[in-house]
């Protein structure tokens, strides 16, 4: 350390500045000088120092902020050297984590039910159920067991809804798909002529007919695998199929009892032509326009006035006005 003599400029300066301070300011400045020389003299821990045995295997058994207020490391030095060393970091445990029980219970009642049992919103149930790929439980989709299928007709479809956590509609459903009839103390055994009547006609007029519900007449007829009576769906006969491009397609359909839409599409299947459809003009007709009225030349055409005016002014003849009858 350089010395300075008693008449240097650098002890005036600083004789100057010390007189012009207060004794209290002195003295904060000589302490201040002194806890400076304490801290360069203690030794100072540096993030470059190599790792000590004891300290990576602290790593991965705390989180890595306790680790480093441990052993006097930062946080990112902590976590880098255990990423090097590919050691798990510890998992946070929450206060409010899923635990197996409660993932087990998902998918098996509602997600109301099950928030409710837990201690949680319905929301949360929803968005962990999806998270882990479990299927919504719904009483509308839920596959019947052989036991439950044993049971129906055998009580109210009520009562077996009511039972069994189901819907009325879905279990009429399943009791029809299966061919069962529906229970009723009271039940009469169909007769011969019942079962004949089926599929003859709508299933709303059998049941008026035989004083039977719609439903038990529709679980008889899926039973006995009768088709539903569709006449709009009949098969063509071939001497239906005959009389197609013979007539008009509104005879046809007043004849067989079809709609004309039907014809029309039949018709067309086999690429006939409709007689009464519009046909190309002819000499003999074209020669009628200009010389009779439209009207006239209309009703011995048998075409529509309106396609009797636009031939004849695409071929540029002039109107003839119909002639007045006098008194």
């Amino acid at each position: 350390m350089a010395r300075f003599s008693k008449k240097s400029p650098m002890v005036d300066a600083a004789r100057k500045f010390l007189a012009s301070k207060s004794s209290r300011q002195i003295e904060r400045l000589v302490r201040e000088r002194k806890l400076l020389k304490k801290r360069k003299s203690a030794p100072m821990l540096r993030a470059s120092r190599s790792w000590q045995k004891w300290e990576e295997d602290l790593l991965g058994t705390f989180h890595d902020k306790v680790v480093a207020a441990r052993i006097g490391r930062t946080q990112a030095a902590v976590q880098l050297h255990r990423l090097l060393l590919d050691i798990p970091h510890v998992p946070r445990v929450r206060l409010n984590d899923w635990t197996p029980k409660q993932d087990a219970q998902l998918g098996k009642m509602p997600d109301a039910e099950v928030g409710r049992r837990i201690g949680r919103s319905e929301l949360a149930v929803e968005m962990r159920r999806q998270k882990l790929g479990i299927a919504k439980e719904d009483s509308k989709s839920r596959h019947y067991t052989p036991e439950e299928e044993k049971l129906l007709g055998t009580m109210a479809d009520t009562e077996f809804a009511r039972r069994f956590g189901r819907t009325v509609l879905g279990v009429q459903a399943h009791r029809a798909a299966l061919g069962i009839e529906k229970f009723n103390r009271q039940r009469r055994s169909w007769s011969a002529e019942e079962d004949a009547l089926l599929g003859t006609v709508r299933d709303e007029k059998v049941a008026r007919q035989l004083n039977r519900t719609l439903d038990s007449v529709l679980v008889r007829r899926s039973k006995l695998r009768i088709p539903v009576f569709a006449p709009k769906r009949r098969n063509w006969r071939p001497e239906e199929d005959k009389l197609l491009g013979t007539l008009s397609d509104v005879e046809i359909a007043e004849r067989l009892g079809r709609s004309r839409e039907v014809v029309r599409q039949r018709r067309c299947y086999f690429g006939l032509r409709d007689p009464v459809a519009r046909q190309f003009w002819t000499e003999e007709e074209d020669r009628l326009l200009g010389v009779l009225p439209d009207i006239e030349v209309s009703h011995r055409l048998h075409r529509t006035l309106s396609g009797v005016k636009g031939r004849r002014k695409k071929l540029g003849i002039p109107v003839v006005a119909r002639k007045q009858t006098t008194r």
